[in-house]
């Protein structure tokens, strides 16, 4: 992936040798401000949250003693970020690459702004703590079979650890479709999808598949995020890894959580 328009640099994050604690930080976080308006309460915001959750997303997806990725991190803010693949360009509010999480100004000047406390400033971090998962699960040669997983555990890691609101189940209508959000609810509800999701609804990704994702941790196997994020991480990930740790193939699992969820069996 490739942002076309990576204009400019908002923070620095260093973080050589061992992990991060409160009373020795082993990273620092230098800023530039000078070329955007009015940014620095973005900068301070995300400063202080990668400060605290790089290590911490870190011990969560590996352990304690796991070496973080990348000794730079950097959050670039462009007027606008895009997606790139061979075949299609699509505007992002943020994506991360490499060592780099790209933010577009455009879009959180838009959505998160100080003057809108249903979106500031937690809108705006969870965005972030989803973009520096990326950064930590750092794939090599992600599968194509695998990037709803890829988006799955990003947002499972974004919604059980930082924004306390996940739930091992879906809200489903009586056709098999996510439920739609009211005006009332936070502008950061969870995902909402139009698909209906009976077949390999998992690989809608974001917060259908973290919500799976919960589920088999508490029924299957407490540690099944781990063992996906390491197989991921070295390249050997399978399919089969599903069957080999929680007793079913990845679709009769998927079926089996997908019947729970049905309105009929509430």
């Amino acid at each position: 992936m490739r942002p076309l328009t990576p204009t400019l640099l908002v923070a620095t994050l260093f973080a050589p040798g061992a992990l991060w604690s409160a009373d020795n930080p082993s990273f620092r976080v230098l800023t530039d401000v000078s070329k955007i308006p009015d940014p620095a309460v973005y900068a301070r915001t995300a400063k202080t949250l990668c400060e605290e959750w790089y290590p911490r997303i870190n011990a969560i997806l590996y352990d304690e003693k796991h070496a973080l990725p990348y000794p730079e991190i950097r959050i670039v803010f462009a007027n606008v970020v895009v997606y790139a693949t061979e075949s299609t360009r699509e505007k992002v509010p943020a994506m991360a690459e490499g060592d780099t999480i790209w933010v577009s100004w455009d879009y959180t000047s838009s959505y998160y702004h100080p003057s809108l406390p249903g979106r500031w400033p937690h809108g705006f971090e969870a965005m972030i703590i989803h973009e520096l998962t990326h950064i930590l699960q750092s794939y090599p040669n992600l599968p194509a079979n695998a990037g709803w997983l890829n988006e799955g555990i990003a947002d499972y890691v974004r919604h059980k650890y930082f924004e306390n609101d996940l739930e091992a189940k879906l809200r489903l209508d009586a056709r098999g479709f996510l439920k739609g959000y009211s005006s009332e609810e936070p502008f950061f509800a969870l995902q909402e999808s139009k698909a209906n999701l009976a077949q390999q609804g998992y690989r809608q990704g974001y917060t259908v598949a973290s919500a799976f994702l919960l589920w088999l941790e508490q029924r299957k196997d407490p540690d099944i995020v781990r063992k996906l994020n390491a197989a991921l991480s070295t390249g050997g990930y399978s399919d089969r890894l599903f069957a080999e740790r929680c007793g079913s193939s990845l679709d009769a699992l998927w079926k089996e959580f997908f019947q729970q969820n049905k309105p009929s069996a509430r």
